[in-house]
């Protein structure tokens, strides 16, 4: 996971959580404990840290 997500440093993401909730935004920075998303889907002024562990999935966009 840990690598995953620091690929997608700078990047818009969609973190599907454990408990089922999606928190979407821009994917400012990440270590092996916390991920800081800026830019929240649905509420752009609004920031979060999430850990690592409670993360099930990353979703990107993939290019084609």
């Amino acid at each position: 996971m840990q690598s995953v997500l620091q690929r997608q440093v700078g990047q818009s993401v969609e973190l599907r959580m454990k408990s089922g909730e999606k928190i979407g935004g821009k994917l400012e920075k990440a270590n092996e404990k916390l991920v800081h998303l800026t830019q929240l889907t649905g509420a752009e002024y609004f920031e979060a840290a999430v850990a690592v562990e409670d993360i099930a999935a990353v979703v990107v966009r993939a290019k084609k």
